[in-house]
């Protein structure tokens, strides 16, 4: 499927000259049935799901106006080909999308497929999202229910996260780093050089399709492991303590880019210590400090 296929040619990425220009009429009834009619792929998606991919490209235009006007950098929306849109959302459970007995989903012009249920489903589910990750498909659901928020009787704590160490706890205890993406980066080199040597192939050549189910699957692992480790040690701090103070960091500011150091006289660039900061950023991010300052407040 290819929804980006939904949306006309943008106008220049000129920022002064995109004002005037809206995704949002795109959303009209008319459009949809026009493409609808000359898109035989299209015809086929049910009519909220493809009216769901037209909101995302409202909501990206949105967001990039939004930039303009505060200043930021606007970063104008990328074209999502067939190989990048990776997700297509049903936003009303039940139009297009059901579950069915025995483990399997309804899913309209496409029949009954099984899917492996790791957890029971509670509550009443909203909306029906399926997710490409590389060579798998993951269904999600999204479902809203109602939970009581039990009293917690337990110690404060404040937790230092450092490098050295995962995190430092004031009671004395310390997490240790795993390191998952320093473990995994020679085998991970060795896969994106796999991939540089059939860059030159056909863009749909099995061996170029093949180097790059590894590189994917590589980072895949990778960040499994992180976003797993995370949500363990959350988890345990949370049911151990009542009270948790974080140090607020801001890790964008910490992995920045170093900037050049130009001499004034000469006008060559002088060392910055760029090639340091660029290996200290690379281990901050791969420690995940900011998913976990996230994580304790959703338990």
């Amino acid at each position: 499927m290819r929804p980006a296929g939904v949306c006309t040619t943008p106008p220049s990425p000129n920022a002064a000259k995109l004002t005037a220009w809206s995704a949002r009429v795109l959303t009209t009834s008319t459009r949809r049935a026009n493409l609808k009619k000359s898109a035989c792929d299209l015809a086929k998606v049910n009519f909220s799901a493809a009216q769901d991919v037209l909101r995302r490209l409202d909501k990206a235009y949105k967001a990039f106006f939004e930039r303009i006007k505060r200043g930021d950098t606007p970063g104008f929306p990328r074209y999502k080909g067939k190989g990048r849109y990776d997700s297509l959302t049903w936003p009303s459970y039940g139009d297009g999308c059901k579950l069915k007995a025995s483990s399997k989903l309804y899913i309209q012009n496409v029949g009954e497929i099984r899917f492996k249920q790791h957890r029971n489903i509670t509550g009443q589910i909203k909306t029906v999202t399926i997710r490409k990750q590389g060579p798998y498909y993951y269904l999600v659901f999204s479902c809203q229910y109602e939970f009581e928020v039990e009293p917690h009787s337990g110690p404060a704590v404040g937790i230092d996260v450092g490098l050295e160490f995962f995190a430092s706890l004031s009671d004395g205890g310390q997490i240790a780093n795993p390191r998952f993406y320093r473990k995994s980066e020679k085998r991970l080199a060795k896969a994106q050089r796999k991939l540089e040597w059939v860059k030159p192939l056909p863009k749909f050549d099995p061996k170029k399709k093949k180097a790059r189910k590894v590189v994917v699957c590589s980072h895949k692992k990778i960040r499994n492991q992180r976003k797993d480790f995370l949500h363990k040690q959350s988890r345990i701090l949370t049911n151990g303590y009542s009270l948790i103070v974080i140090k607020d960091l801001q890790v964008k500011n910490l992995t920045r880019r170093a900037k050049p150091v130009q001499d004034n006289e000469t006008g060559e660039y002088l060392p910055n210590g760029a090639s340091a900061k660029s290996g200290l950023a690379k281990s901050i991010q791969d420690t995940g400090w900011s998913t976990f300052v996230n994580l304790p407040t959703k338990r």
